[in-house]
């Protein structure tokens, strides 16, 4: 059962010093849940681990969850383009174009908006953050009735400064779906 840690915090430092102190002070980082109350957004940050053992094999994930202020038909997934996704799109599947040539390089994007999805992207140091990941997708998800933009990796990642890199990322994006149209 996964213990769920709640952190309020008034700045960005406060967020990191405490995941740092909680991933140190040997919490069982194999099924890690935080809140994070910060800049009126609730952040859900999830890091699960399972080596497995004799026969079962293991499995792991980060995944980072926002709750958006937002209500609308926009949606989007964006993930690293594989075989399987080029095949794909030699037999028709919609991979939209941006313009921006290493992001649309690397990544396969679906959305319903793309003028829109190109604005939130505009920015170069938001789309390298995403374009070099691997086995990842970035989506607008509804749950619950509410609208969430949720990044999901599958590896755990205990680097801070590589969870920082995601976390300024995925605010970044969700700021930007709240104040573009």
């Amino acid at each position: 059962m996964k213990e769920l840690i709640k952190i309020e915090a008034n700045s960005e430092n406060e967020v990191w010093s405490q995941i740092s102190k909680d991933l140190k002070s040997g919490i069982t980082v194999e099924d890690y849940h935080v809140i994070i109350n910060w800049q009126n957004r609730e952040i859900e940050l999830d890091i699960d681990f399972d080596p497995g053992g004799g026969f079962e094999g293991g499995y792991e994930f980060t995944i980072m969850r926002i709750l958006l202020n937002e209500k609308s038909d926009f949606r989007f997934i964006i993930h690293h383009e594989s075989v399987i996704n080029k095949i794909g799109k030699m037999l028709g599947m919609d991979d939209k174009e941006t313009g921006y040539a290493e992001f649309d390089k690397k990544l396969f994007i679906k959305t319903n908006d793309i003028d829109r999805f190109k604005k939130i992207f505009a920015d170069k140091n938001d789309r390298e953050i995403f374009q070099d990941l691997l086995a990842f997708s970035l989506s607008l998800k509804d749950k619950d009735n509410a609208l969430y933009l949720e990044f999901e990796i599958e590896r755990a990642i205990f680097n801070i400064n590589e969870l920082k890199k995601i976390f300024t990322g995925i605010n970044n994006v969700a700021s930007l779906i709240e104040s573009v149209q």
